[in-house]
């Protein structure tokens, strides 16, 4: 069951709000994070080649996270880089990025 935590009310949502969009409000609780996101119009089709290409590689960069943070020795590796940097603010995200688009 999902669980709704209102911190401030919503002040207002700019752009076409139309019947067939659905506005999303979503909390990160690891980051703290709130963002919205809408999904107009979704594909309904077949993917394309490109689309299969970036399945596959977002399944192997998440099978590599997987690995990475199942292996003691692999992770304290990455918390070593993960610590060097600011960009990312997971762990896993950042050993996402390390490995999105390797074959």
């Amino acid at each position: 069951m999902a669980k709704v935590v209102y911190i401030d009310p919503i002040d207002h949502i700019s752009g076409k709000v139309c019947s067939h969009t659905q506005t999303i409000f979503m909390h990160r609780g690891d980051s703290g994070t709130n963002f919205t996101s809408r999904i107009c119009n979704p594909h309904k089709g077949a993917p394309s080649d490109g689309q299969k290409d970036a399945m596959a590689a977002f399944a192997a960069a998440q099978a590599k996270v997987s690995e990475v943070m199942s292996d003691p020795t692999q992770r304290q590796a990455a918390t070593q880089r993960f610590k060097n940097q600011t960009k990312y603010k997971t762990l896993r995200g950042f050993i996402f990025a390390e490995n999105y688009g390797q074959a």
